[in-house]
């Protein structure tokens, strides 16, 4: 007798135990066996409120309708996004915020991507360089040059020689004349193909050259690319 009641609580422990790990990790149907099943026990982590991936989605769709938002109420937006950006503590975050004011150009939405150009942290402080150059400002073309000219870090230096290229400006073309000059060869190259970007010219790699176009002038001595140096150099 004793056995027989044995077995059969041992069959039932086997089942809820079975029920259990099939109807957690797999969330089926089978969980309503076990007797202590709740619905609640199941992870939801909606329930903590919004998840990152929600925050990040939020972000982006903002930076989405900023174009088509009356200036009022795109300065009203930049200011909440930037001060979001100073109270957030995830990195990740951080960066979708930075990336998202390059799309908010308001005085508020500038001096945000000001403030993080002074970030410590390099990534964010690249993330910036690329909101700024996203815009077509003479602002965005100041704060590039400053960077480029003096910020610590040299990824941070190549991303803002990077995105002068886009700017065809008299002051986008001077700022990347300090790179010119520059011990980094990287760096150099980098602001080379910006200059040809930025005056639709092509010298290849002779930085003299380049220093006379930076200046002003028109170089008539200069080591012209072959077509198979013109052709590498677009890669």
């Amino acid at each position: 007798m004793e056995d027989g009641l044995t077995k059969r609580f041992a069959a039932i422990a086997l089942l809820v135990g079975v029920s259990t790990m099939v109807g957690c990790a797999q969330g089926s149907s089978m969980a309503q066996w076990n007797p202590f099943y709740k619905p609640q026990d199941v992870f939801d982590p909606a329930q903590y409120g919004p998840t990152i991936d929600d925050r990040l989605q939020e972000i982006r769709s903002l930076a989405d309708r900023a174009p088509r938002m009356d200036p009022a109420e795109r300065e009203q937006v930049a200011g909440q996004l930037g001060q979001r950006l100073q109270s957030e503590a995830s990195p990740i975050t951080k960066l979708e915020l930075i990336h998202a004011m390059g799309k908010f150009e308001t005085p508020t939405a500038d001096t945000s991507l000001r403030m993080a150009l002074a970030d410590p942290d390099p990534q964010l402080r690249r993330a910036a360089v690329e909101a700024w150059g996203s815009r077509r400002s003479e602002q965005a073309i100041q704060a590039l040059s400053k960077t480029l000219s003096s910020d610590t870090d040299l990824d941070v230096r190549i991303a803002a020689a990077k995105a002068l290229g886009n700017f065809k400006d008299r002051a986008a073309i001077e700022a990347l004349g300090v790179a010119l000059d520059d011990p980094d060869p990287a760096l150099q190259y980098r602001a080379i193909q910006s200059l040809r970007l930025a005056t639709g010219r092509d010298y290849g790699g002779d930085v003299a050259a380049w220093r006379q176009v930076v200046q002003g002038g028109e170089p008539t001595n200069f080591n012209r690319p072959s077509y198979a140096q013109r052709w590498l150099s677009w890669f």
